[in-house]
């Protein structure tokens, strides 16, 4: 099982404000997800866009979580719009990710 990062983003047809008060109630849902590592929460407030990049310690957990009733759930919201999924890393050993195009990058 490879550990997999996942990148999902949308845009808000919100205030951040109103936005922020849509997202907070989800954080503890996602710091107690299955195979969860760590995730980065994404925000360009002048474009209205959002997501976040997340690290699964195997695939089979980063697409549970995807299609997970929160997240299915969330997607439909009616402030949400262009909501993508994209899978975007596995990782090689403890000291590098490997990206689709060949391009290796530290982790330390």
């Amino acid at each position: 099982m490879a550990e997999t990062i996942l990148q999902i983003n949308y845009k808000f047809n919100s205030s951040r404000a109103d936005h922020t008060a849509l997202v907070t109630p989800m954080a503890e849902y996602i710091a107690a997800v299955p195979g969860l590592v760590w995730k980065v929460w994404l925000m360009n407030e002048a474009e209205h866009e959002a997501g976040g990049i997340y690290l699964f310690e195997s695939g089979e957990e980063a697409q549970a979580f995807v299609s997970s009733a929160a997240v299915t759930g969330f997607a439909a919201h009616p402030s949400l719009t262009a909501f993508s999924v994209k899978r975007l890393l596995s990782t090689l050993g403890a000291n590098c990710l490997l990206v689709k195009r060949w391009t290796f990058l530290s982790t330390r």
